[in-house]
């Protein structure tokens, strides 16, 4: 029930065009769209079905745009980099960086008129709150893996089933932070409140 739960509640909250990946991998190896009763994101269906009727050079158009987006996240590691080094132990304040993005922009990239998430969690947190704030959340997954352990090591074997799934839902959250700021939803604390609880209930063997 936990794993379970913890599934439906990354794929349906967090990442629901997800959900559209075969319907999309269908898309791009046979050039037609899936009904849209297969579909339970309707943006996607209208998004394959306009891309479907694209002319050659439109879906140039596209790829380049997907290209770009690769390129602007370069400048916000980048960016984020820079801030760092400007304030390594406290870093440029929780949240900023948006406002000093301007300030550190890479030499050479274009001025951005709107200035999304920096989408790397890692690089964010150093920026944003330094050292301190790097080590104390380092400290806080250490703790994490140390609960999990020391649950499986008192565990029996159905519940090391369940911290092996877990800690396996973790791990595929914390690979995401790399591309995606992952601390802002609130679906991320909930699994890992489930995953201390999970630690907490389980039982020493008899």
């Amino acid at each position: 029930a936990v794993v379970g739960f913890s599934i439906v509640l990354i794929d349906k909250t967090i990442y629901p065009n997800y959900l559209e990946a075969f319907n999309s991998i269908t898309y791009k190896i046979t050039g037609k769209v899936p009904p849209a009763d297969k579909f339970q994101n309707k943006d996607t269906y209208e998004v394959l079905r306009e891309n479907s009727n694209l002319t050659p050079a439109s879906k140039d158009a596209k790829y380049m745009e997907s290209l770009r987006s690769k390129v602007e996240r370069s400048w916000f590691r980048a960016a984020l980099w820079k801030m760092f080094k400007s304030s390594p132990v406290l870093g440029i304040g929780p949240g900023n960086f948006a406002q000093f993005y301007d300030r550190f922009q890479p030499v050479g990239s274009e001025k951005l008129s709107y200035i999304p998430k920096p989408h790397n969690q890692y690089m964010e947190i150093l920026a944003e709150t330094g050292l301190v704030g790097s080590l104390s959340f380092g400290a806080i997954i250490i703790c994490l893996a140390g609960y999990l352990y020391r649950a499986w090591c008192r565990g029996a074997k159905e519940d090391r089933k369940l911290l092996v799934a877990m800690t396996a839902s973790l791990l595929a959250v914390g690979i995401h932070g790399y591309s995606f700021g992952i601390l802002v939803h609130i679906q991320v604390w909930l699994l890992l409140a489930l995953a201390v609880s999970l630690t907490i209930i389980i039982r020493p063997l008899a």
